[in-house]
């Protein structure tokens, strides 16, 4: 976000719209199956032991799945808005599973 703010002043003069919403998210999409079989493997290779492995995970539809609120069938966000605007490009949404779980598994051995 500091970035991107950074950017807006240094180009104002080239910005012609910078007002509205922009998506600030990773790159790259995925849903709960695919995020926790990365969480599971990653934390495996650290050294931590589960009762599954992550080809034991296997994806259910929403439906089987049931929420007292009513989900979107896609909600994937469109960065392409804060690209354009601000040239901000984010890397893919496994770095940061990646990093998370490093960080989490060295504090919980430290």
């Amino acid at each position: 976000t500091a970035e991107c703010l950074d950017k807006s002043e240094q180009e104002a003069y080239r910005l012609t719209h910078t007002s509205g919403t922009y998506h600030l998210v990773p790159s790259g999409e995925t849903n709960w199956f695919e995020f926790a079989k990365r969480v599971i493997s990653n934390a495996t290779k650290l050294g931590e032991i589960f009762r599954i492995t992550p080809d034991a995970i296997t994806p259910i539809l929403t439906e089987a799945y049931p929420t007292p609120a009513k989900r979107p069938s896609n909600s994937l966000l469109d960065t392409e808005k804060l690209t354009k605007t601000f040239r901000v490009y984010l890397p893919p949404w496994e770095h940061g599973v990646d990093h998370l779980v490093g960080e989490l598994i060295q504090g919980i051995k430290i």
